[in-house]
């Protein structure tokens, strides 16, 4: 009961953080309705139309105001209120609108500005981290390309002063030198795709810029067009398309925001996979592996592990995001102290790295972890970091599985909810036991029994896995894909490809 206590708090937390956000881009957009509707009123008084808008007045003597009414009005704000009701979060983005007008004319004028082929710039997650493949091939670059210009675009101003300290080339995405080299740039390169906002200024972004996406991982779960979904109809349904198509027409940025020229992929079968989520053609895709993989996995191979002696292990567990994620701590017989007193008992670290998008919401359970002698909370940002210090990886649906098999290292997998998970969610691209090369625990008990067997067993399904979403196992990615990307930016670029028309 406590720890669902600590749910219901982060979420009443979070609510009030973004419920005066929404009044505020909600009271924003029925504003700008009524400004429409007087602009039209006012242009139509001479029309014959004006008979049947008449306006009236509405005297509210306890503000002391006189608001204007008409027919026009009424229909206008009443149908936009509807659409803000029946879209919910979508009807947001309406708010950007002075946003996106301003910023029209930057796009196009962008197209006409000649593009600079070792100008290079890089980001991910939506501009607020520094982080993922974009991260690694940035450093690589800067290490080893003189003649290639190099620049991170954040949004986030603590990633700016963080790399400013550190003496890299930075800058904030919507500063002046951000709109600059934004229309200059032969290269974006970025990590992660959402309609709402992108890794970089996509405003000053034109097509003829190279937009690369290295993408944060080999799926393992449908995402993009592959992600199961319930079919969708309704006036709700026709009402984000005709709004979709609507601003692709009329802001092509909000277009470019989910297309690529160029897509990573680690090995042929995720070729597949990607394509198929993301409507790429054969030329739109990189064979070359991760960049992320390659520090620590330099550093893992340095580095020998008994496995069947595992006397003392550094393990990490690290669940995907569920909208449900609590249910992990409070059901399958959960139980901290039984844990820490095994863990202790076994001489194992038990670490908990939690998916970033859950973080806000277990708060209150982070702090609780920490209680325990043999239990922590790994807070780091970035996991790649640090994950060649871990011995053995838990995880139950995360596609982190497909880069820690590269160090042949114990995988177990810990689908507590699979049943839900399977019915609720993204679904799966492969079967699940096809994807496993280590022990099952159904619930916390049986995760505990499995830290302590003989993981040797597992080496001949752990190569096998290895082979089939790796196509290589070394740790020069990042000299493949830059080698790749010199070569491309000299030749004619391809059509990008384009998944949420």
């Amino acid at each position: 009961m406590k720890y669902k206590l600590y749910y219901v708090e982060g979420k009443i937390k979070r609510y009030c953080i973004y419920l005066p956000k929404y009044i505020v881009g909600y009271s924003l957009v029925l504003l700008f309705g009524y400004t429409i509707c007087v602009v039209v009123e006012k242009s139509l008084q001479d029309s014959f139309l004006h008979q049947f808008i008449k306006p009236t007045e509405l005297n509210i003597p306890i503000m002391n105001i006189t608001v204007r009414l008409n027919y026009l009005t009424i229909i206008v704000l009443s149908a936009l209120t509807y659409l803000m009701l029946q879209l919910g979060e979508k009807m947001r983005a309406l708010v950007h609108l002075p946003v996106w007008i301003i910023n029209l004319p930057l796009y196009w004028i962008s197209n006409f500005i000649p593009k600079e082929k070792n100008v290079w710039l890089f980001g991910c997650r939506q501009g607020k981290s520094y982080a993922e493949n974009s991260k690694y091939l940035f450093e690589y670059v800067i290490k080893n390309c003189p003649d290639i210009k190099a620049i991170w675009v954040t949004k986030n101003r603590n990633v700016y002063n963080a790399l400013k300290k550190n003496n890299k080339h930075v800058c904030m995405a919507y500063s002046p030198k951000g709109y600059y080299l934004s229309m200059r740039a032969g290269a974006t390169i970025i990590s992660h795709y959402k309609r709402s906002l992108s890794d970089y200024n996509d405003y000053a972004t034109s097509c003829k810029t190279a937009i690369i996406q290295l993408w944060h991982g080999s799926p393992m779960k449908g995402i993009g067009l592959t992600r199961k979904t319930d079919p969708q109809t309704g006036l709700k349904w026709y009402g984000k398309l005709i709004a979709k198509k609507a601003a692709n027409i009329f802001f092509p940025f909000i277009k470019n925001r989910s297309s690529c020229h160029k897509m990573l992929s680690a090995s042929p079968l995720v070729t597949d996979a990607l394509k198929d989520s993301f409507l790429l053609r054969n030329n739109n895709t990189i064979l070359a592996g991760y960049p992320k993989n390659d520090p620590w996995l330099s550093r893992a191979k340095s580095r020998h592990l008994d496995y069947k002696n595992p006397s003392v292990s550094n393990v990490v567990f690290m669940p995907t995001w569920r909208n449900n994620d609590w249910k992990l701590f409070t059901n399958y017989e959960f139980d901290l102290e039984r844990l820490n007193r095994f863990c202790k008992e076994s001489a194992i670290v038990f670490n908990i790295k939690l998916h970033p998008y859950s973080v806000n919401m277990l708060a209150n359970f982070t702090a609780e972890f920490q209680k325990f002698s043999n239990i922590r909370y790994c807070s780091v940002d970035d996991i790649y970091e640090i994950l060649d210090s871990f011995d053995i990886l838990i995880t139950d649906y995360s596609s982190i599985v497909f880069d820690f098999i590269l160090s042949d290292r114990p995988i177990i997998y810990s689908p507590f909810d699979f049943d839900d998970y399977f019915k609720n969610d993204a679904g799966f691209l492969y079967s699940y036991n096809e994807i496993c090369a280590g022990p099952i625990a159904r619930n916390w008990v049986e995760l505990e029994k499995c830290m302590c067997i003989d993981h040797s067993i597992y080496s001949g399904k752990r190569e096998e896995l290895r082979n089939r979403f790796n196509t290589f196992s070394d740790n020069n990615s990042c000299e493949r894909i830059v080698g790749y990307l010199k070569s491309y930016l000299l030749d004619t670029m391809v059509e990008p490809a384009n998944w949420n028309l």
